[in-house]
This record gives structure tokens, sequence and C-alpha cells, in this order.
């Protein structure tokens, strides 16, 4: 999954959007492309993904490594850990 998030005139607050591909040959996304938000408070985050398809919660920073766990609406569950790409 590739993220973009640009900042709000809320710095606590990222928004943007997300485009999945499945790793796995066969593998479907849930969603291919879908909206994204982010609000940072003291080291952790949650996000909202696809308009509530998905919702995630964890610790990072808008400049550290986000690592946490996601539900979605399907149950689909787990966790995850993204990284700033240079």
């Amino acid at each position: 999954m590739r993220s973009v998030l640009y900042p709000t005139a809320n710095p606590a607050v990222y928004t943007g959007s997300i485009r999945c591909r499945s790793l796995t040959p066969g593998g479907r996304c849930l969603a291919r492309y879908a909206s994204l938000a982010v609000q940072f408070t003291s080291g952790t985050f949650i996000a909202n993904m696809g308009g509530s398809i998905c919702r995630a919660s964890g610790s990072g920073s808008p400049f550290s490594p986000l690592s946490g766990s996601y539900a979605c609406v399907n149950g689909d569950r787990g966790t995850f850990y993204f990284r700033r790409l240079l």
C-alpha cells in the first residue's frame, strides 16, 4: 500500500490518499484507491481510510515511522508498519 499525506491547516491532521496493490497473485484490495485522514496526538495517531472502510491506530508522528493495528468493515484486521520513502 502506498500512502500520500499532506498537512492541513491543523498541524495535527494530515489528509491524502492510499493506493493498494496486491502483493499476492490473485489477491484483491478492499479499495484500490481511497481517501485517508490521520490525526496525531502526543506520539500516537488514529486514521480513517476510505470513509470508514478501515480504521487504524498506533504510535508515531508525521516525521517518524507509524506502527499499529487496523480493522476493516469486511472483517480484515492486522498490524502494520509504515515508513517514509525517500
